[in-house]
């Protein structure tokens, strides 16, 4: 891909010691397409170069664009999921609790109260590991990084 931008001009003008006087003139493009005037000199040397120049860089930032909108959507479908799974994890938990209840009332509670235990035991474990790799993720992405 070429790289080029809007034409910033720089000119300095100094005196040398010999009295003779030194022109520096610099210009920077960055971007897509080259500054008007090489994508002039490019139309001069090929007919339709131009053109099919712009046509790239159209194409390529709509290509961008429908790269970014989907990254978006994953992350958007990825929330969804999570936020269904912590749904149906407080409905398991609700009716867990209803069920412990149910045998405490009934008289059998160290049946309630060993479930009662197992899920508790089971949702912190859950949490832990979760936490534990998540934070190994992040490690491994400061260490790609630096």
């Amino acid at each position: 891909m070429m790289q080029t931008s809007m034409p910033t001009a720089r000119s300095k003008e100094s005196k040398l010691k010999n009295g003779n006087t030194s022109v520096e003139h610099r210009e920077t493009f960055i971007g897509p397409i080259p500054d008007p005037i090489s994508l002039q000199k490019y139309e001069e040397i090929n007919p339709g170069f131009a053109e099919r120049l712009i046509s790239m860089a159209e194409k390529e930032q709509e290509a961008r664009l429908k790269s970014t909108d989907k990254i978006i959507d994953n992350d958007r479908l990825h929330i969804r999921g999570m936020r269904r799974g912590q749904f149906f994890a407080l409905i398991s938990l609700t009716l867990i609790l209803a069920f412990c209840c149910f045998t405490i009332y009934y008289g059998v509670g160290q049946y309630g109260r060993d479930v009662a235990v197992a899920v508790t035991v089971g949702v912190v474990v859950a949490f832990f590991f979760r936490v534990i790799k998540k934070g190994n993720k992040e490690e491994s992405a400061k260490g790609k990084k630096g």
